[in-house]
């Protein structure tokens, strides 16, 4: 774990992540209702309302689901239709007024067609200026106004969850750790074997949604996780992370550069759905983050 550290600590991160979980105590478990979702210390606007109180999952019965995370200072709102084939998405960096969640005009809104097998058909860029706000009302209810269009206009959203349950031991084993070590580098076919196990990698942290996670169990199990194996798959584990991580973000920042090897690997259009997702890529900073600090009591 020594050398990990060390990694993490030459690591230039784009941007430091927190997850929504990550704020709240270390003895917290995954909770359903909005009671105990944040500190009792944490400031309160005049309306009693939380900036806290805003994170997690909301829906509206077969419209839209809305999912919030804190990232860094600010946070990130994806607004989903709820279809598993035509996906319309909205996607905001946002602020905390005192009172509401609101963005400047960069909101971004674009369509996306998947297959039965959840791969990426299509997308299409519908704007890039949208701006909008979010505001719990008095009865806990979230409305969600879009200043370039009346989308959702009318529409109340619930509270459905804070805090997802973090992945156990051998859910990190299954899907985490034996992907990565399961690409040889220098073999056969090594670079399709590096893209399926990057689109693995990038399945996982969606599966999981490490944006909203319980922080203090996720780094506990993937700790005992990577102490369950060898001394010989630590030090594969460890390579081979490296060379994943770098081809995961080049993908995030070059989809078009990187696509050729995961069509090669027949990961193409599964790992094209995945990096569409705005929320995946938060998902996958924060999985990243805590790979690199595993076994720093500090976290990230």
């Amino acid at each position: 774990m020594k050398r990990f550290i060390t990694l993490a600590l030459t690591l230039a991160m784009v941007f430091v992540l927190a997850a929504c979980g990550a704020k709240a105590p270390a003895t917290q478990t995954p909770v359903e209702s909005e009671e105990n979702t944040a500190p009792a210390e944490a400031p309160a606007s005049e309306s009693r309302i939380r900036e806290e109180d805003y994170l997690g999952k909301w829906e509206c019965d077969d419209y839209f689901d809305i999912e919030i995370a804190k990232v860094s200072a600010d946070y990130r709102v994806v607004v989903k239709s709820d279809d598993d084939r035509n996906q319309t998405v909205f996607a905001y960096d946002r602020y905390f007024d005192g009172e509401s969640l609101v963005s400047n005009e960069t909101g971004e809104k674009f369509d996306l067609l998947l297959d039965d097998d959840d791969e990426l058909i299509s997308s299409n860029t519908v704007w890039s200026d949208g701006a909008t706000a979010l505001t719990i009302e008095s009865d806990g209810t979230l409305t969600w106004r879009e200043f370039k269009e009346d989308t959702g206009k009318g529409l109340y959203f619930r509270h459905d969850s804070f805090i997802e349950k973090a992945p156990s031991v051998e859910d990190f084993l299954e899907d985490y750790f034996m992907p990565v070590n399961s690409w040889h580098p220098g073999t056969a076919g090594s670079s399709l074997k590096l893209a399926i196990a990057a689109c693995e990698v990038l399945e996982f942290a969606e599966d999981e949604d490490f944006w909203c996670t319980d922080i203090p169990a996720m780094r506990d199990n993937m700790l005992k996780a990577y102490e369950s194996l060898s001394a010989d798959e630590q030090a594969i584990f460890d390579e081979n992370f490296m060379s994943i991580y770098a081809l995961i973000d080049s993908c995030f920042e070059d989809w078009e550069s990187n696509r050729g090897v995961f069509e090669d690997s027949g990961k193409a259009g599964e790992m094209a759905a995945l990096l569409a997702d705005p929320m995946v890529r938060v998902s996958w900073e924060v999985l990243k983050a805590h790979t690199f600090t595993m076994g720093n009591s500090d976290g990230v």
